[in-house]
């Protein structure tokens, strides 16, 4: 299999924004490179620490489809479910995720990274979406 091969799988077409709640769609925006409004410090900084680890220590480059894509890739449906399973406290799930993400020695770091993500986002019950403008544009 060649990375080709593997990059395009991690973005095949899982799913649509529309049918998303809102902490999906606001996950997904931030790994595709929207920015969280000026007040969300705290959701910018856990973003910024899980994406670190993911960019460092991930089995493969992960790959988001672009910022006006109506749908939901592969990749980025996994990440918003490891940050999910993180929030609810299902931290053997969420490692057990995060294993198949990056490398084992890292799996709890990374877990902790999607739990404060998701706490960060939590306490925002006002989390209004980054700016990401829905549309029609293909990934890339």
């Amino acid at each position: 299999m060649s990375f080709h091969t593997t990059k395009m799988r991690g973005a095949a077409v899982v799913g649509s924004l529309k049918t998303e709640d809102l902490l999906a769609r606001v996950v997904i925006a931030l790994i595709r490179g929207g920015a969280p409004r000026e007040a969300d410090r705290d959701v910018r900084h856990a973003f910024r620490a899980f994406k670190a680890i993911l960019d460092r220590y991930g089995r493969r480059e992960f790959v988001p489809h672009g910022l006006s894509c109506d749908c939901v890739g592969a990749d980025e449906a996994v990440l918003v479910h490891l940050v999910r399973l993180s929030g609810q406290g299902a931290h053997e799930d969420a490692l057990m995720m995060a294993m198949l993400l990056v490398r084992a020695d890292v799996a709890p770091i990374l877990a902790s990274q999607a739990q404060q993500l998701a706490l960060s986002l939590a306490m925002d019950q006002t989390t209004a979406l980054p700016d990401m403008p829905m549309g029609q544009a293909a990934y890339h």
